[in-house]
């Protein structure tokens, strides 16, 4: 998170001491910046592989990371496969892996916020049904006891009571946020 709170999704690749030079060398350092910005361990990528019947542990996966391992292509295929990448991109430089995690952050956090939003625009429908309910109620006992009430409360308080009333959770959700 940057300092204003909102998600980062500018991050920079790590420069290794040997930069890339070979499709090889460019597929292992996509596998490692994909599988690290997911999220995915080297141990679950390694279970992935297992589970699509090659026998990998995490020193595989380990190993391909750091050049000591080469892949076959039915292996690159998989993980590609798994990492949700056309495999002639994995073997690329990272300029288009990293656009296409930066862009898949960024469509996840969208969609977490949108939940988050729609979740809290019910829940402050229901407080504004229920600051509704006690306004009516308030309204409906005696002018005077009304008056007391009102009386208690600052003109701000007043003010915001007003608004919140009158304005509704569904029509803040939808509001475009530019």
């Amino acid at each position: 998170m940057d300092r204003n709170g909102i998600a980062e999704y500018c991050w920079r690749v790590p420069k290794a001491d040997d930069p890339p030079t070979s499709a090889e060398d460019h597929f292992a350092a996509n596998l490692r910046l994909l599988r690290d910005h997911r999220g995915l361990s080297q141990e679950s990528l390694a279970k992935q592989m297992t589970d699509r019947g090659y026998k990998w542990g995490q020193a595989t996966v380990y190993k391909i990371e750091k050049g000591e391992r080469r892949m076959q292509l039915g292996e690159a295929l998989a993980v590609a496969a798994i990492l949700e990448v056309p495999v002639d991109k994995m073997a690329a430089g990272t300029g288009d892996i990293v656009m296409l995690s930066k862009i898949r952050t960024a469509r996840a956090e969208l969609a977490d916020l949108r939940e988050r939003l729609e979740r809290n625009a019910r829940v402050y429908e229901a407080a504004r049904y229920c600051l509704l309910d006690l306004a009516t109620t308030a309204g409906a006992s005696t002018k005077r006891a009304s008056e007391e009430i009102l009386a208690m409360l600052t003109a701000q308080e007043r003010q915001e009571i007003a608004e919140a009333v009158v304005v509704e959770a569904a029509t803040v959700a939808q509001q475009p946020p530019f």
